[in-house]
């Protein structure tokens, strides 16, 4: 059962396993959320939200960029249309 959790585990960006076998989200041991909070409590791994943010970011720029080309493309071709 370990082997599998381990496996699990290394799909799963900003979750790892500490030495002494406790899940660790982030650089956060799980045991010591669950102490300071109430549960059941979510959590987040701001590092891996701000990651994917800018790839999502970085890709709606890179489609922008071929729509407003294609938009101008097109009224070029509207122009030259009715000279």
């Amino acid at each position: 059962m370990r082997g599998i959790i381990y496996e699990y585990m290394k799909l799963n960006e900003g979750l790892s396993i500490s030495k002494n076998g406790h899940l660790v989200i982030g650089d956060m041991d799980v045991l010591d959320i669950v102490q300071k909070y109430p549960t059941p409590v979510y959590v987040l791994n701001e590092e891996i939200i701000r990651k994917y943010a800018r790839e999502f970011h970085d890709e709606l720029k890179k489609i922008m960029k071929i729509h407003l080309f294609v938009m101008l493309q097109r009224r070029i071709a509207v122009r030259q249309y009715f000279k």
